[in-house]
Protein backbone atom coordinates (compact mmCIF):
# COMPACT_ATOMS: atom_id res chain seq x y z
CA UNK A 1 0.00 0.00 0.00
CA UNK A 2 1.26 3.53 -0.74
CA UNK A 3 1.11 6.12 1.83
CA UNK A 4 -0.59 9.52 0.89
CA UNK A 5 0.96 12.21 2.38
CA UNK A 6 0.37 16.17 1.70
CA UNK A 7 2.64 19.07 2.22
CA UNK A 8 -0.01 21.03 4.46
CA UNK A 9 -0.11 18.91 7.96
CA UNK A 10 -3.66 20.39 8.10
CA UNK A 11 -4.55 18.40 4.22
CA UNK A 12 -2.93 15.20 5.88
CA UNK A 13 -5.16 15.26 8.78
CA UNK A 14 -8.49 15.81 7.20
CA UNK A 15 -8.01 12.92 4.96
CA UNK A 16 -6.85 10.54 7.45
CA UNK A 17 -9.95 11.74 9.99
CA UNK A 18 -12.81 10.06 8.75
CA UNK A 19 -10.82 6.37 8.42
CA UNK A 20 -11.38 6.42 12.13
CA UNK A 21 -15.61 6.52 11.61
CA UNK A 22 -15.34 3.75 8.47
CA UNK A 23 -16.86 0.03 8.92
CA UNK A 24 -16.86 -2.02 5.73
CA UNK A 25 -20.12 -3.23 4.55
CA UNK A 26 -20.65 -6.60 2.47
CA UNK A 27 -23.71 -6.47 -0.15
CA UNK A 28 -24.34 -10.17 -1.00
CA UNK A 29 -21.46 -12.63 -0.51
CA UNK A 30 -18.49 -11.81 2.01
CA UNK A 31 -15.38 -12.12 -0.23
CA UNK A 32 -13.62 -14.42 2.13
CA UNK A 33 -16.25 -17.10 1.07
CA UNK A 34 -17.37 -16.24 -2.50
CA UNK A 35 -14.93 -16.74 -5.35
CA UNK A 36 -16.86 -14.80 -7.54
CA UNK A 37 -17.45 -11.26 -5.29
CA UNK A 38 -15.64 -8.25 -6.29
CA UNK A 39 -14.90 -5.12 -4.07
CA UNK A 40 -15.42 -1.38 -4.77
CA UNK A 41 -15.65 1.13 -2.24
CA UNK A 42 -17.82 4.46 -2.00
CA UNK A 43 -19.02 6.97 0.25
CA UNK A 44 -22.63 8.10 1.99
CA UNK A 45 -24.19 10.30 4.64
CA UNK A 46 -26.88 8.43 6.29
CA UNK A 47 -29.40 11.70 7.28
CA UNK A 48 -32.79 10.72 8.96
CA UNK A 49 -36.07 12.13 7.45
CA UNK A 50 -38.66 11.25 9.99
CA UNK A 51 -38.69 7.65 11.04
CA UNK A 52 -36.79 6.91 7.96
CA UNK A 53 -33.06 6.90 6.95
CA UNK A 54 -31.71 7.90 3.73
CA UNK A 55 -28.24 7.46 2.26
CA UNK A 56 -26.92 10.28 0.45
CA UNK A 57 -24.17 9.65 -1.80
Amino acid sequence: MIAVSFDNPFFDQITRYPVQFAAPVFFGDSPNISNSASLNNGTAALVKLGDKYLAVT
